[in-house]
């Protein structure tokens, strides 16, 4: 069984993850040296979407569980990028290290930001392949929990540790996070109304959705990183060696 979709729907994620993979690495070109950080980490973001949709391409077959379909290719290409997107969110807000302490700290949140994004989707994942209504909830409930669980570490130990020596950088960051927290709702509540969840649209106008919110998150979202960053640079004229947010925070890395 095949899922209707238009192949102009995957055609049109190919060719915007493309482009949005060409102006993070033209940003990414004329940056300093210290910061091509970010746009390296978007750049990567950008390009296993545009595997992924070229995937999609190629090979439309859908999993059938139930009379529901899903792209399984999907939920992988989001378990590989997510953890990259909040890792390099965070990078924006938190102080360059100075100590053993501080790199024991830093680990922990970056492990955890990374693991609860696999959760966040994974739990997704086991939703759609739930045969059962009580298991379907079950996995969606978790779901929302590790997306709680997610936003909570972006708005509170991420940004706390920002606001130990936080400047300018901070605001760059809860404009990022600000705009990841909505697309989580967004992502949200596709599952929940999507084939996986209730049913109230299908698969040909659900893709489209999940479209345009994957061209926000990986291109989007990459995009306006790397702009905020060159910004930062050129309003706090970092030192040779140090990076934006360093100077921004009063800091110089290590």
């Amino acid at each position: 069984m095949e899922v209707p979709v238009n192949p102009v729907v995957h055609w049109l994620g190919a060719g915007g993850m493309a482009i949005g993979a060409a102006v993070i690495g033209g940003v990414t070109l004329k940056s300093r040296r210290e910061d091509v950080s970010h746009g390296i980490l978007h750049l990567f973001v950008c390009l296993v979407a545009l595997f992924a949709y070229v995937g999609f391409i190629f090979d439309r077959a859908a999993a059938h569980v139930d009379g529901r379909s899903f792209f399984v290719p999907h939920y992988v290409y989001w378990t590989v990028t997510v953890p990259l997107i909040v890792v390099a969110l965070a990078v924006v807000a938190l102080p360059p290290l100075q100590n053993m302490v501080e790199r024991r700290l830093r680990a922990s949140i970056m492990g955890g930001l990374a693991g609860t994004s696999i959760l966040w989707v994974s739990a997704a994942l086991f939703q759609a392949f739930a045969r059962t209504e009580a298991e379907r909830w079950t996995w969606f409930g978790l779901s929302v929990a590790a997306g709680v669980a997610l936003v909570w570490q972006l708005w509170g130990p991420v940004l706390r540790q920002g606001e130990i020596k936080g400047g300018k950088n901070l605001h760059d960051y809860t404009v990022l996070a600000g705009s990841f927290t909505a697309l989580v709702v967004a992502y949200q509540a596709v599952w929940l109304i999507g084939e996986a969840g209730l049913k109230v649209i299908s698969s040909p106008v659900e893709l489209p959705i999940l479209l345009a919110l994957d061209l926000a998150s990986d291109a989007g979202l990459g995009i306006l990183s790397v702009i905020l960053i060159e910004r930062l640079a050129h309003e706090v004229r970092p030192k040779p060696g140090e990076t934006a947010v360093a100077a921004s925070a009063g800091r110089v890395a290590p």
